[in-house]
């Protein structure tokens, strides 16, 4: 009976500390509630005689961290998806301005003001502005 008592906890503690190490590399992405409730599994691992309590315990760790991992990769997609639109919109939030300085620029020029005076209403040197305007009169969006 002895012998059958030290297997088992042999056993246990084997399952516990290869665990143990692979959960602790995930330990990061578990919020303090799920670590907390980890943990008590753990012991409860320890403490427990029956080799099928011992796989049960674990077997709620690693649909914990599973869960944990899981709304962490969600998160990260998220953010990359959010990052993504930002980008797309800081683009057209540029475009636009653009656009919009030059439709004043173009209105100013059919009012007769020079270009060199137009020019010194924007962010804009002449030359720039030049290249500008002919590259969006050459696309119609400029009439």
């Amino acid at each position: 009976m002895g012998r059958k008592i030290i297997k088992i906890l042999t056993q246990k503690l084997v399952i516990f500390i290869q665990r143990g190490v692979a959960m602790a590399r995930r330990v990061d992405l578990l919020t303090n509630a799920e670590l907390t409730e980890v943990r008590k599994l753990q012991i409860r691992m320890l403490q427990s005689n029956s080799i099928s309590k011992t796989k049960m315990y674990e077997k709620e760790i690693r649909d914990i961290v599973r869960d944990a991992e899981k709304r962490y990769f969600d998160l990260k997609d998220e953010q990359e998806q959010d990052n993504e639109v930002i980008s797309r919109l800081q683009g057209v939030r540029r475009k636009g301005k653009t656009e919009g300085i030059l439709e004043v620029v173009q209105a100013l020029l059919n009012d007769g003001m020079s270009l060199q005076q137009a020019a010194n209403y924007t962010p804009y040197d002449v030359s720039e502005l030049e290249l500008l305007l002919k590259q969006h009169k050459k696309r119609g969006q400029i009439v």
